[in-house]
């Protein structure tokens, strides 16, 4: 029988979390909704910007994301400014620190700069981002794609 609803939980701008006790209470309330199965989705802003950012240059939320059982996240949703996104220390460390988490980044709108008029052969979009992803729940395929604006 099929569902009669899908579960989302959705949350963004995580890059600092000030205890282990509003950690656990988070992770508890995010169990609490998923019942009979949900998708954990994030868009955006993990790695930077913290006290923590500045010394450990993101890789204090890798661990975090993973353990809040993150399904799909999308680049720093405040787009590609400098004070405010997952660019911060740019693409190679982007890419460093995707590497450390178990779920896929999507963000469909930021690509690299192509050089002498030519596209990168790969990566051209930033960090390890997908175009989109797409994932089952319940029996139904639900697309997911990513948008950053400037």
């Amino acid at each position: 029988m099929v569902p009669t609803e899908l579960r989302f939980i959705h949350f963004n701008d995580v890059y600092h979390v000030p205890s282990a006790e509003l950690f656990s209470r988070f992770i508890q309330l995010k169990e609490s909704f998923v019942g009979d199965g949900a998708l954990t989705l994030f868009s955006g802003d993990a790695f930077s910007p913290s006290l923590e950012a500045s010394i450990l240059k993101g890789e204090h939320m890798g661990p975090l994301l993973n353990f809040a059982g993150v399904d799909v996240a999308c680049y720093g949703n405040h787009g590609l400014r400098t004070d405010l996104s997952d660019f911060d220390f740019g693409d190679a460390r982007l890419i460093e620190l995707s590497n450390q988490v178990d779920f896929p980044w999507v963000l469909s709108n930021a690509w690299h700069v192509p050089q002498n008029g030519q596209w990168l052969e790969e990566g051209e979009l930033l960090g390890r981002a997908k175009s989109y992803v797409v994932r089952e729940l319940h029996g139904f395929r639900i697309g997911f794609f990513g948008l950053a604006g400037t």
